[in-house]
């Protein structure tokens, strides 16, 4: 038996080195028309999890990232496709009839915000619902967008956020070495964040260093100040931590966390505020330790009586807010155009602001009509001016971040003069927190507000989109 399976085997061996194999059977059509239509699909799923990894990662609503996958799989004829978009994650999956289902999963992981990219992945998206490109032509296009390079330099960021605080110096009537000590700070923290980021350092920690180097440049002033340096006897170094605090908070996604919460995306929702808790204990951890060190170093912090205030004048509310608005913009890559249109929008919501207060809307109350008037204007021109509406929202309200009252907080806190400090901490901290809910709820509401018109100027003129009878020609 051993002998026959030897030579049974050099047998067949020989047979299949003399004798071609027969010609393989073609598969049957409906099966290759299968196939086809599978690999299309898995083509047009890829695509819509690409683009809402970008929007979601650069700070889009949940419910704007689901709204526009299901764009993109409806213009290429996948219907009844489940979009379920988390904080850290994006999950797309669609389930043929008789045919197993089939699904993507990305991990969403941080990156830096381009208001360009954005819009440029918009204007994709039009065009897909316009029948212009077919799913392979579209996935090129997108990846010829995403690896393209930002559309301004490196030092043009770093100038550009430190001209946020030479817009908040011209707010508040700094003299100018505070407003050049600022500025050479918030240059600074913005390096250092970048410097951290490259290595993976985790948000809290970067946020503490920033708040740190703020709290450094304040001590700073303060010793110069104490010490009797000719042109620093009337300055305010106080407002040099503040413009860095209103730089930090302005990167978190308040927006979007109060946006998913009243869309009912709460898992979204939850951990975008939980972020925000711990980037401003961050802030607070930074502010804290600096003003524990400036103290065992005899650098004594003085409180000023009240808040910085904004100047009367209307010169510089103007050219303050254009300069805060449009030099954030530039520092998130938004298009020229976004930031003349952000500049603009940022003067208008702190006109608003100011006439709420004026009218005893209070504080909050102010903040709130301000950014509802904000992502009004913002909901309403973005799409006929081609800009992404979150750059110009976001934009718009960096003026009125609580800066000063997350300060003047942790100060109060720290200052172990009197229980009523330890109180009035408290609640300035708890106010700067209901600034910030009131920014974002009024953003919310201001784009709930026009999203019936947004859908109708859509529907009635811009985009007259052809509805695909198959998934991709």
């Amino acid at each position: 038996m051993v002998r026959q399976g030897f030579f049974g085997g050099v047998r067949r061996r020989l047979r299949d080195a003399v004798v071609p194999p027969p010609p393989a059977q073609p598969a049957p059509p409906e099966e290759n028309e299968i196939a086809e239509e599978t690999r299309q699909a898995l083509r047009v799923l890829d695509l819509a999890t690409d683009v809402s990894d970008l929007l979601l990662s650069s700070g889009a609503s949940a419910n704007d990232v689901t709204t526009t996958a299901l764009r993109i799989t409806r213009a290429y004829g996948l219907r009844g496709v489940n979009c379920d978009v988390t904080y850290t994650s994006i999950t797309l999956s669609w389930q043929p009839r008789n045919r197993e289902p089939m699904s993507t999963l990305r991990v969403v992981r941080a990156r830096t915000t381009d208001f360009t990219r954005v819009q440029r992945v918009m204007e994709l998206v039009e065009q897909i619902e316009a029948g212009e490109l077919t799913a392979a032509e579209a996935n090129g296009q997108f990846r010829r967008l995403n690896h393209a390079p930002h559309p301004y330099r490196r030092w043009v960021v770093v100038v550009s956020n430190g001209g946020v605080s030479i817009g908040l110096g011209l707010l508040w009537g700094a003299q100018p070495i505070v407003m050049l000590v600022t500025f050479l700070a918030t240059c600074l923290i913005d390096i250092a964040l970048q410097f951290l980021a490259r290595r993976r350092v985790p948000a809290f920690f970067q946020q503490v260093v920033g708040a740190a180097v703020a709290t450094s440049a304040t001590l700073l002033l303060q010793w110069a100040q104490a010490m009797g340096l000719p042109g620093l006897r009337e300055t305010q170094p106080t407002l040099t931590v503040t413009a860095g605090i209103v730089l930090l908070l302005a990167g978190m996604s308040v927006v979007g966390a109060a946006q998913d919460s009243l869309d009912s995306f709460y898992v979204t929702a939850s951990a975008r505020a939980f972020e925000v808790v711990v980037l401003t204990l961050g802030i607070v951890t930074g502010l804290l330790v600096m003003l524990r060190l400036g103290t065992w170093l005899g650098v004594s912090v003085l409180l000023t009586p009240a808040a910085p205030q904004l100047v009367a004048g209307p010169v510089q509310l103007v050219i303050g807010s254009l300069i805060i608005s449009a030099s954030f913009a530039v520092a998130c890559h938004a298009s020229l155009r976004a930031v003349w249109v952000a500049s603009l929008l940022g003067v208008a919501t702190l006109l608003a602001y100011l006439a709420a207060g004026g009218l005893g809307f209070g504080e909050i109350g102010s903040c709130a009509v301000a950014a509802v008037l904000s992502a009004v204007i913002a909901r309403t021109l973005a799409p006929r001016l081609g800009v992404p509406a979150l750059a110009l929202i976001t934009a718009a309200i960096v003026p009125l971040m609580p800066g000063s009252m997350v300060y003047r907080g942790v100060l109060l806190l720290t200052s172990n003069q009197a229980a009523v400090d330890t109180v009035t901490g408290m609640v300035t901290l708890m106010t700067a927190a209901g600034v910030g809910l009131a920014l974002a709820a009024g953003s919310s509401l201001g784009t709930y507000l026009t999203r019936p018109m947004t859908r109708q100027f859509w529907r009635g003129g811009k985009r007259r989109f052809r509805r695909h009878g198959k998934i991709a020609r």
